[in-house]
């Protein structure tokens, strides 16, 4: 029997690699933002294109490369926001801020119309823009006017895709009240507010037109700091002569704020002329000197 310090084995390891598939395009939107944007008398009047906004959107990838583009459900160049009175407000959805190409939708559109991107190894998130352009050539009436479109993702291109995403955006558009009033006198004299009745005698008349321009159904309010009366402009004398207003062939004293509604529906900008007429009162005898009052037409959006 002989007897060994040491013994030497060998345990070999082996085994296969198999190479592991690629993970296929997997799609989707990040959280679409709604888009919204004041309209204003001046941008209304002063811009050349009208309300231009952008948008910026993601497109997240957690598998392989590949390519991708994204439409607007629509099949028409121009789109339409409406307000509560179907008044309408069109406007446009662009690839760029130049306007040239419209994005729209399946089936019938070609690459201009729609946003395209890649994803490669290094990537798994790509962010595009939109552009909303809502061109204009009047003063839309006051309102709120909105939207929905759909967003679609698709994988691959025009020839060959699959739809991997799809959400809905609102677009919505608030156009501000504008009111503009002016005031003129029988004589044509503009913006002076003064009705001089030079002499004054019981029954004289003197007219104003106002001259109200608006995009909202509005009421006016007459209101008049001596009660329907016009004092004595020496302040020690307590003389006043009354006189009444005549709207409409109406007579109305104005002891308190007469108010006025004129129910027209929303509408573009236009321009309402309403005639007052002032009717001096029958007076016994009063102190020769001058006679004021101050009236204040107040004209408010309703």
């Amino acid at each position: 029997m002989r007897s060994l310090s040491s013994f030497v084995n060998t345990i070999i390891l082996s085994g296969l690699l198999v190479s592991t598939p690629s993970i296929a395009c997997d799609l989707r939107l990040a959280e679409l933002d709604n888009m919204h944007t004041v309209m204003d008398h001046d941008m209304m009047t002063k811009s050349d294109r009208g309300a231009t906004q952008s948008e910026t959107f993601k497109v997240i990838n957690n598998g392989s490369v590949c390519k991708f583009f994204v439409t607007v459900d629509g099949y028409t160049d121009v789109r339409q926001l409406y307000d509560q009175y179907t008044n309408r407000m069109d406007y446009y959805i662009y690839d760029s801020i130049q306007g040239t190409n419209v994005i729209k939708g399946l089936p019938n559109i070609s690459e201009q119309n729609i946003i395209t991107g890649e994803f490669t190894t290094n990537k798994n998130e790509v962010s595009l823009r939109y552009y909303f352009n809502a061109p204009y050539n009047e003063i839309l009436p006051a309102g709120l006017y909105s939207d929905s479109v759909q967003v679609n993702l698709y994988e691959g291109d025009l020839s060959q895709y699959t739809l991997r995403d799809s959400q809905s955006v609102n677009f919505s558009v608030e156009v501000n009240t504008y009111i503009n009033l002016e005031i003129q006198s029988d004589i044509g004299d503009s913006l002076s507010g003064i009705i001089d009745f030079t002499n004054i005698e019981p029954g004289k008349l003197k007219s104003a037109s106002i001259n109200v321009t608006t995009n909202t159904p509005y009421d006016m309010t007459i209101a008049s700091e001596n009660l329907s009366n016009m004092q004595h402009t020496y302040n020690q004398l307590d003389s006043s002569i009354p006189y009444s207003v005549i709207i409409n062939n109406e007579y109305h004293e104005l002891k308190t704020p007469l108010t006025i509604d004129f129910k027209k529906q929303n509408q573009s900008l236009t321009t309402q002329s309403h005639q007052l007429d002032f009717q001096i009162s029958n007076f016994d005898f009063k102190l020769s000197g001058e006679y004021q009052d101050n009236i204040v037409i107040t004209v408010s959006a309703r």
